[in-house]
């Protein structure tokens, strides 16, 4: 199916050049004629075709409203009292699991073609007498027309992953898809759909119990807050399952996996300045990182972590660097572990499982983090090294 459905520009020129074009064509035809003033009856007739002229290719470049209503008929496949039927048809088209039961998510139903439905119902609506201007029209065909029913390449795969969750409503936001990985891992394609759950953490910020620090911010997760898997993502993957089964091409095999988040524990020693809140740095510093874990709107382009790659401390750092408070002439240090074979809650957070030899590093998610604030000074040592090869020629007196 093309991408695009654009129609050539026909009126590409109006009154004025047609009638600049035409005086400039007279000595071709007349030496005779040399007064091109509007007093001059030539020149008013030919002002008369340019006129004429201008209208008929603006009426050659207009499409009227009916020929886009056909152009969506088609589009759809049915009119009249057939589309009334396809409507029907349609909404009664849902997913449903092995046994035949509806499959829900956050309540809603999912539609096995929802585009299609969505276009039927607009010009069924249009055809019962809802207004509806040309531009619309055009721009909703349009959409459709561009929209890709067979998931071909990893693009495909995404733009329908996405369409799993469309109708789900914004408010519950653990079914809502709101990232999808593609990833082609022979001999099949895997698709990770990753929703947006709101992790709950026990979050204490206290004095430093030894000196140079002042106050060390704890952060943990709290112990019982259920991950993405525990709410329904067996619903949610068998779900897009189903749906891209009958989208997919024949002998591609697709697997539809949950996330794999791997537990981060953290610490971070930093320097305050003397005019800053040590707490109000500490709490900005653990935002500043929490964002930049964020698997939807975290790493360095704001689409979300790099699935499959690991947290280091280079990527704390340059996350941290323009938190107000953070005292810059002393050194910063942070220490991030990945725990790369375990998983991050299978049945609640703060649980570890082991995910076995040949695991797969998925998403960074911060397990514990100490992030310790002082004003203590750090000696600054400056040392000159140097070594002497030994393709090295040194200048020596009478050699």
């Amino acid at each position: 199916m093309p991408t695009r459905f654009d129609l050539p520009a026909l009126s590409d020129k109006d009154y004025a050049q047609l009638v600049k074009e035409l005086t400039a064509s007279i000595p071709r035809y007349s030496d005779n004629w040399t007064d091109y003033n509007d007093s001059d009856p030539g020149t008013t007739l030919l002002q008369l075709l340019a006129w004429l002229g201008d209208i008929t290719l603006y009426r050659i470049d207009t499409i009227p409203t009916e020929l886009y209503l056909n152009f969506t008929r088609w589009l759809v496949g049915a009119s009249g009292e057939a589309l009334d039927q396809l409507v029907s048809q349609l909404e009664g088209e849902v997913l449903r699991d092995a046994k035949g039961n509806i499959i829900y998510l956050a309540g809603v139903e999912v539609y096995l073609d929802p585009d299609r439905l969505s276009l039927a119902r607009y010009l069924q609506g249009i055809e019962r007498g809802v207004q509806s201007d040309v531009n619309r029209l055009r721009r909703r065909a349009m959409a459709y027309w561009n929209t890709p029913y067979r998931a071909v390449t990893t693009a495909d795969f995404e733009q329908l992953t996405y369409q799993v969750t469309a109708g789900v409503p914004a408010a519950s936001t653990e079914y809502t898809i709101r990232r999808v990985v593609v990833r082609t891992r022979p001999p099949y394609i895997q698709v990770i759909p990753i929703t947006l759950y709101p992790l709950g953490y026990s979050i204490s910020v206290a004095p430093a119990s030894q000196p140079p620090a002042l106050m060390t911010l704890t952060a943990t997760i709290q112990t019982g807050q259920m991950l993405y898997v525990d709410f329904s993502y067996d619903t949610l993957i068998e779900a897009v399952d189903l749906y891209l089964d009958p989208r997919r091409l024949l002998g591609t095999p697709v697997e539809v996996s949950a996330p794999i988040y791997n537990p981060v524990t953290l610490t971070v020693r930093l320097a305050v300045l003397a005019q800053a809140d040590p707490s109000t740095v500490l709490n900005a510093v653990f935002t500043a990182i929490n964002d930049l874990t964020s698997p939807v709107t975290g790493g360095a382009d704001g689409k979300g972590w790099p699935y499959g790659r690991a947290l280091n401390d280079n990527d704390i750092l340059a996350a941290i660097a323009d938190v107000p408070g953070i005292d810059h002439s002393q050194p910063v240090h942070v220490d991030a572990e990945t725990l790369p074979g375990f998983v991050l809650g299978v049945s609640q957070l703060g649980v570890t499982s082991l995910l076995g030899p040949g695991y797969d590093l998925g998403l960074p998610q911060i397990w514990l983090a100490n992030i310790i604030a002082s004003t203590d000074t750090w000696t600054l040592q400056v040392g000159v090294h140097a070594r002497v090869g030994v393709d090295t020629v040194l200048p020596y007196p009478g050699i």
